[in-house]
């Protein structure tokens, strides 16, 4: 057994992988370990199932690759040339018994048929017993399922006293195991990179399935989804549990079929889209998704912290003409182009050496390098601009923003106009920001009594439609401020095949599926020179928050879960456990080195 000391120092950790690695379970057979982890639902014992899952994980991942056909080895490869030979020259396979008795292989029938094969080449007792095994098994997997053939412990000693290199050795750590156990509560475990995320996770998916709970494991993409599920497979199904995976090109009576297994494997996009589409269906009966009780998210900072501002929508129909944008785009270049003019004077004439200039150009650009540079130098500076623009901002006759057409605050991703832009624009498009003419003149056509209904309603509809059309001018203006002065190129989004691409800010991920809602999607395609596509209307809508929540327990697992703590515990109430590392790290980390300007990153 490992000696744990230095790296569990809880006495919680300790004394369950005491209890775990102190079972001896390699005696057990096939049936028995099978028949001891099926009780597990009714008698609870965590440590010995965490020791008999460690013994199936030994067996179904380690030893049994050396039953699949693209296994090779030159220590093992001479066993499976000899059980192929008895396979094609031995009657066993001829044998009723052969296919209708479990018992079948440790017979005197069946030693007695490989008998001549097995003499000739001299073999003891252990050879005998991996070559007998060999040649039962590659010819009874022809017949019968993987997850149904069952072996005695005699094979798995043999095999492992021959196995030398230990190429079929697959030994879960105690760091795995603690972490599948936390992972069985409402936990975010943080394990660094290379530890087994995947194999961890696997403890608790098979606890909370054999508890008889469906258990949906969240991986970052399809790949993931389909070869961690793969590569399980074959503990899960020895343990009496299916397992599927719900991947994107996937029709609807196969997701539906996939639902219906304890243990699915998929993306939250996928399970979240899912769930949305049965909230729009008519009956019951052709809903897909199915229940939710379990979730054990990996990546979990990236899929639920970084992820969660993005939410799930399912639009519908065009609502709107997206032609009218140009309108105001050429309008808001114009804006752009005109502060450009603003600031450029600014800086040629005050030379930024008193406070004010500094706080005029932070505002009206505060990307400028002139102003980035001053703020690099001097580490105060920045504290002192943002106290004075804050002090002028309670001013009636703010210096700062009254030659400006509107302001930036690049940290809380806002632009506003200022009262100059604001003039601008209506002089350009018409008036804008003043409805309350537009509502009076409604309540005057209710309230007028020599109107007939019919006349009423059709003045009414007439002037909401302006109303409306005002308000999406407004809101048109708005996101074409955000698109041309928060979001940049290649930062933000990229433009590929003439669309616009979003890109995760974090990860640098590309999110094909995702677009902005509420006119910017439409505002970038028209800064950027595209076609405009109508936004849709908006049928279902659920944040990432809002999908987790309807799950009886959520759990998770990343490299990075700390740094993000905080907002674990305030969106979705889970803890973080560190678990250490299974080996010193080689690995020197060195402190964030914070650039304030580009040249400064790329030096």
């Amino acid at each position: 057994m490992k000696i744990m000391g230095w790296k569990f120092t809880d006495s919680d950790s300790r004394r369950f992988l005491k209890a775990v690695r102190n079972y001896d379970i390699a005696s057990a057979s096939d049936v028995e370990l099978r028949v001891s982890l099926r009780e597990y639902a009714t008698k609870p014992d965590h440590a010995y199932f965490f020791a008999a899952v460690t013994e199936a994980t030994r067996r179904r991942l380690g030893i049994w690759q050396i039953f699949g056909s693209e296994f090779n080895q030159p220590s093992l490869n001479c066993y499976r040339d000899l059980a192929n030979e008895i396979n094609q020259t031995s009657p066993h396979r001829s044998e009723i018994e052969f296919y209708t008795d479990d018992q079948y292989l440790d017979s005197d029938r069946f030693l007695e048929i490989i008998s001549a094969g097995v003499a000739s080449y001299q073999l003891d007792a252990l050879d005998t017993e991996i070559v007998k095994t060999l040649a039962w098994v590659l010819a009874k997997t022809e017949v019968s399922y993987h997850a149904d053939i069952n072996l005695s412990p005699r094979f798995y000693r043999a095999i492992r006293q021959r196995d030398r290199s230990g190429v079929l050795t697959f030994e879960p750590t105690d760091e795995q195991i603690w972490a599948g156990r936390l992972l069985m509560g409402r936990n975010v475990v943080e394990m660094d990179a290379g530890e087994g995320k995947t194999l961890a996770a696997a403890f608790a998916v098979a606890a909370n399935g054999l508890s008889g709970e469906t258990v949906h494991v969240v991986t970052a993409n399809d790949y993931l989804a389909l070869r961690d599920a793969e590569m399980l497979a074959p503990l899960y199904e020895f343990l009496g549990l299916d397992v599927s995976t719900v991947l994107a090109y996937m029709s609807e009576e196969t997701r539906r079929s996939a639902y219906r297994k304890r243990v699915v494997y998929g993306t939250l996009r996928e399970f979240g889209f899912d769930f949305l589409r049965d909230n729009l269906r008519y009956t019951p009966d052709s809903e897909v998704h199915g229940k939710r009780q379990v979730m054990i998210v990996d990546e979990a900072d990236h899929t639920l912290i970084d992820e969660a501002r993005t939410p799930l929508i399912i639009a519908g129909r065009p609502r709107v003409d997206g032609r009218s944008i140009h309108a105001p785009r050429r309008v808001i270049e114009a804006i752009i182009e005109r502060q450009e003019r603003v600031t450029e004077s600014l800086i040629r004439k005050t030379k930024l050496k008193t406070i004010t200039s500094l706080a005029k150009l932070y505002v009206a650009d505060p990307s400028n390098p002139a102003i980035t540079q001053r703020i690099a130098s001097d580490k105060r500076l920045l504290t002192r601009i943002v106290g004075f623009v804050e002090d002028c901002r309670e001013d009636s006759d703010n210096p700062i923003t009254h030659d400006l057409y509107y302001e930036l605050d690049l940290r809380k991703g806002v632009v506003n106009l200022t009262e100059r832009g604001q003039q601008f624009l209506e002089e350009k498009l018409g008036p804008l920001f003043d409805t309350v003419n537009l509502e009076g003149m409604l309540d005057s056509i209710a309230a007028d009594e020599s109107l007939s209904f019919d006349e009423v309603s059709l003045k009414s509809e007439r002037m909401r439609r302006r109303i409306s059309r005002c308000h999406n001018r407004i809101n048109q203006v708005h996101q074409l401020l955000r698109a041309y002065l928060l979001l940049d190129k290649d930062q933000d989004y990229i433009v590929a095949n003439e669309e616009i691409v979003l890109v995760d800010r974090f990860t640098g991920r590309r999110r094909v599926d995702t677009k902005y809602q509420h006119g910017l999607q439409a505002a970038l395609q028209a800064k950027e020179g595209l076609s405009i596509t109508p936004e849709n209307e908006l049928l279902a809508y659920l944040t990432v928050e809002g999908f987790a929540r309807h799950y009886c327990r959520l759990s998770g697992m990343t490299g990075t879960a700390l740094q993000a703590e905080a907002e674990f515990r305030r969106n979705y109430g889970v803890r973080i456990v560190r678990v250490p590392s299974s080996q010193a790290s080689k690995r020197t980390d060195y402190e964030p080195l914070v650039c304030a300007t580009r040249l400064q990153k790329h030096e």
